[in-house]
């Protein structure tokens, strides 16, 4: 069988979304030892590790697809569909903690930032339904791919200049 186009990105990807869920777990065990952390950085949390989770399991879906038979295409348009439900997984608790936010939270937190974060996340979905209804190719999902792993090192970026900068 010949290897899935992308499949180097692929693992590449999902071996990042690894680095991100072990380094957010580090910096959360060591943080929960100073003081308990607030909503708006607890959010920004479930974030990067949700976008670790999303990179690995959408860098995985593909090749699992492929490798399972589905031709190539069909492969793609799966996983698509895969990374649908499986972000919905991670956007619905982390918009539920943004609305739990007091007026004061959602200061701290940026409403220019939350709104970028979940543009972000919505696009990736559109990204993803356009491609599982099966228009585009495999650069849709490498862009939809992309989206989560760059609102996690926002996110990142945010929460260490709110906890320690």
């Amino acid at each position: 069988m010949e290897p899935l186009a992308q499949q180097e990105f692929l693992i590449g990807v999902s071996q990042l979304g690894a680095v991100y869920i072990g380094f957010m777990s580090m910096v959360v065990a060591v943080s929960k030892k100073e003081e308990p952390l607030s909503r708006v950085i607890s959010g920004r949390v479930r974030g990067v590790l949700g976008s670790g989770f999303l990179a690995m399991f959408g860098a995985i879906a593909p090749l699992m697809y492929y490798f399972f038979g589905f031709e190539e295409t069909m492969a793609w348009r799966l996983a698509a569909g895969s990374m649908i439900v499986a972000s919905l997984f991670f956007i619905v608790p982390v918009m539920r903690v943004y609305k739990e936010m007091s007026a004061e939270d959602m200061k701290a937190a940026g409403r220019f930032k939350m709104a970028f974060i979940l543009l972000m996340a919505f696009g990736g979905l559109a990204v993803l339904g356009v491609l599982a209804a099966g228009w585009g190719h495999a650069g849709y999902y490498v862009l939809a791919l992309d989206l989560p792993l760059i609102a996690g090192a926002l996110n990142f970026i945010w929460i260490a200049e709110e906890k320690w900068l």
